[in-house]
C-alpha cells in the first residue's frame, strides 16, 4: 500500500506543476483563463490583474491606427483676440526642422518674411510652399481693409494673406502670439482686422528720459500687440530731448541724437508703426526759456504772467522758433504739435 500511495502523490504533484506551466504559457500569449465559480456563492471571481510583463507584451503587439483622429480646434489665445475663427480637426502647425517662411523675397513682403523667420528661427525661401511651411502673400482683392488678414492652417501648413502688407504683418503677429501661448497654431481659418484705426502709445521723454534702445524694445512689443502709432513728446518745461545743431544750448544733457531718432523711425516703419513727434510751442517751453529768458511772455508792464513762465512772448511765430529747422531733418512729417491749450 505504501508504494501506490507515494506514486499517486507524485502524479498529483506532476499534474499541478504541468497545470501551472500551462497557465503561465497562456498568460504570456495574452489569453485570459476563465476563473472557476466559488463554491457556495455561485458568483465568479474577479479577473486577475495582468502582470507588468503581460501589459508590455500587449502594448507592443498593438499596431498604431492608420490615421490619427484630432479633436476640434479652439481659437488661439492672443491680445487682442481674433475676431473670427472657424475651427477644424487637424494637427495644427508649429515650426519644424525643415519649416520655412515662404514669400516673394524680391516683393513687398520681403521684410515681413525676414522678420518673422528671424523670430521663429526659420529660413526664408521664395517659390511654392511645401508641407510644414508658413507662407505669406498679398491678396489685393481680399476683404478686411489694409490691416485685415486671413490665417489658414491646414494639413500641417500655415498661410497668411491680406490685401496689403500691414495686414499680412499683423497675421504674423498672431502666429507669433499663438505659438507662444499654445505651442502651435490651431487647425482652422482666422479672419481678423483691427477694431480701431489708431492704436498707439504716447511716450513723454521730456519729463522722463528713455534711451533709444528702450524705445526700440517698446516698438517691437507694440508691433506684437498690433499697435500702429508711437507718440514721442520731445520737449516740455522739464527738458528738450532731441539734438539741435543750431541751438545746442537748449538741449538737455540726456537727449536723443538725430541718428538715434532716424533709427527709431526706420524700425517703426518696418513694424508698420507711425512715429508722431511732438515739440510743444508756444507753451511748455521752460527748457528753452531758461536759456533765452528774453523770449519769456510778459504783460504790458514787463512782468511775467503767473503760471506762464514756459510761454514764448506774443508775436513770436511758434513754427519759426527753436522747434523748427533745428530738428526737422531727423523727424517725419507732420513735425509740430503747436499750442495744445
Amino acid at each position: 500500500m505504501g508504494l501506490p500511495v507515494r506514486a499517486a502523490k507524485a502524479a498529483i504533484l506532476r499534474g499541478g506543476v504541468a497545470g501551472a506551466a500551462a497557465t503561465a504559457v497562456l498568460i504570456g500569449l495574452g489569453c485570459q483563463q476563465s476563473q472557476p465559480t466559488q463554491h457556495g456563492s455561485g458568483s465568479p471571481r474577479a479577473p486577475s490583474v495582468p502582470t507588468r510583463q503581460h501589459t508590455s507584451a500587449t502594448h507592443a503587439s498593438v499596431a498604431p491606427p492608420p490615421s490619427a483622429t484630432w479633436p476640434r480646434s479652439t481659437a488661439p489665445r492672443t491680445i487682442p483676440s481674433v475676431r473670427e475663427f472657424t475651427p477644424r480637426s487637424g494637427p495644427g502647425w508649429k515650426p519644424g526642422k525643415n519649416s520655412r517662411v515662404v514669400a516673394d523675397l524680391k516683393g513687398p513682403l520681403a521684410d515681413e518674411a525676414r522678420t518673422t523667420a528671424a523670430e521663429l528661427g526659420l529660413r526664408t525661401a521664395s517659390g511654392t510652399p511645401r508641407r510644414g511651411d508658413l507662407s505669406l502673400a498679398v491678396a489685393p482683392g481680399q476683404g478686411g481693409g489694409a490691416e485685415g488678414y486671413t490665417l489658414t492652417v491646414r494639413k500641417g501648413s500655415a498661410r497668411v494673406t491680406g490685401p496689403a502688407t500691414a495686414g499680412v504683418f499683423y497675421g504674423t503677429r498672431t502666429v507669433k502670439q499663438a505659438l507662444r501661448s499654445g505651442g502651435k497654431l490651431p487647425e482652422g481659418v482666422i479672419h481678423d482686422r483691427p477694431g480701431r484705426s489708431q492704436r498707439g502709445l504716447n511716450l513723454d521723454i521730456a519729463r522722463k528720459f528713455y534711451t533709444a534702445s528702450w524705445i526700440e524694445a517698446r516698438l517691437r512689443e507694440m508691433a506684437d500687440l498690433k499697435l500702429n502709432q508711437l507718440g514721442l513728446h520731445f520737449s516740455d518745461d522739464q527738458g528738450f530731448r532731441i539734438q539741435s545743431d543750431t541751438n545746442p544750448e537748449i538741449v538737455s544733457p540726456q537727449h536723443l541724437t538725430k541718428a538715434q531718432v532716424r533709427r527709431i523711425v526706420a524700425l517703426a516703419q518696418e513694424l508698420h508703426i507711425t512715429v508722431v513727434p511732438e515739440i510743444d510751442s508756444p507753451g511748455h517751453l521752460g527748457a528753452v526759456i531758461r536759456q533765452h529768458p528774453d523770449l519769456q511772455l510778459r504783460n504790458a508792464g514787463g512782468t511775467t504772467f503767473p503760471g506762464r513762465r514756459g510761454h514764448l512772448q506774443a508775436g513770436l511765430r511758434p513754427d519759426r522758433g527753436p522747434s523748427d529747422a533745428r530738428v526737422r531733418p531727423a523727424l517725419p512729417r507732420p513735425l509740430l504739435a503747436p499750442g495744445r491749450r
